[in-house]
């Protein structure tokens, strides 16, 4: 099995070039694609990539799990939610598959697949030439419908946050295993309300704050709303807040549904 993944459109060509020399080597070889850009786009995606068998839909950590042992059980993917695939020259899409309940269930990402170069990659523009850098997810999805973004409808209009204690945890696993003191919070949209207050009493608590520095992606207008929390953040170890610049007309904030007016920002 061979199964990249495309988080955007950007990613398209990578994706479909690796599992054309997947084929070259082993036509037998499932190929697997995912992402958001084959999730909104799997039926034009089986039409015109043939190097793509199946496309994982939504998110694939339960999905891809039942994909491989539907494999290696040689059983009909019939039964597998949130997958489209080739069925005897046809394409077929099954049932989406409902979203996971509490993220906290999902296992630690696999970093051991990476510990040999994780001190080859840098964040030179934040974090420094040699400091390596970790990825954390805190949450999925976002409560805003703004019209050019594909993340609602991706998550279904949903936002779930894993629990500041699991946040926090892996944040201390990724330091104490690996060194990397640079950590970003991948979240589409963070917020910064009691969740966020609550992760950095967490990160004081485990003594880390001064060994980590951390950074997330808020609106413009939730830093507005909870500037009280700006030392707190600080204290924690955040040194960066990626912010949206947001457009000065309420003609045009309006056409993107951004629910929020100039002055709030």
């Amino acid at each position: 099995v061979v199964a990249p993944n495309a988080l955007a459109t950007c990613n398209v060509y990578t994706v479909v070039r690796t599992l054309e020399l997947a084929k070259k080597v082993n036509p037998n070889i499932l190929t697997v694609a995912g992402g958001q850009h084959f999730t909104a786009t799997a039926q034009e995606s089986l039409e015109t990539y043939p190097e793509i068998d199946v496309i994982v839909r939504g998110e694939g950590e339960r999905t891809f799990v039942e994909l491989v042992r539907a494999l290696g059980e040689k059983s009909s993917f019939s039964r597998i939610n949130g997958i489209s695939f080739r069925h005897r020259k046809k394409i077929l899409h099954n049932p989406p598959r409902p979203l996971i309940e509490n993220l906290d269930d999902l296992p630690f990402p696999g970093y051991r697949f990476v510990e040999d170069v994780v001190n080859k990659y840098h964040f030179k523009m934040m974090a420094g030439s040699k400091a390596g850098y970790a990825l954390i997810e805190g949450s999925r999805g976002c409560q805003h419908r703004c019209t050019f973004c594909s993340q609602w409808k991706h998550w279904a209009g949903v936002w779930r946050g894993k629990s500041t204690k699991r946040i926090t945890d892996e944040m201390e696993f990724c330091y104490q295993n690996y060194g990397i003191r640079f950590l970003w919070l991948t979240d589409d949209n963070f917020g910064l309300g009691k969740h966020a207050s609550n992760l950095c009493d967490e990160i004081v608590k485990r003594g880390i704050a001064d060994d980590i520095l951390w950074f997330m992606q808020v609106r413009s207008d939730d830093i507005i709303k909870h500037q009280d929390i700006l030392p707190k953040m600080r204290k924690a170890g955040n040194r960066w807040v990626l912010v949206g610049v947001e457009s000065h007309s309420s003609t045009t904030l309006d056409a993107f549904k951004k629910r929020i007016r100039p002055e709030d920002t």
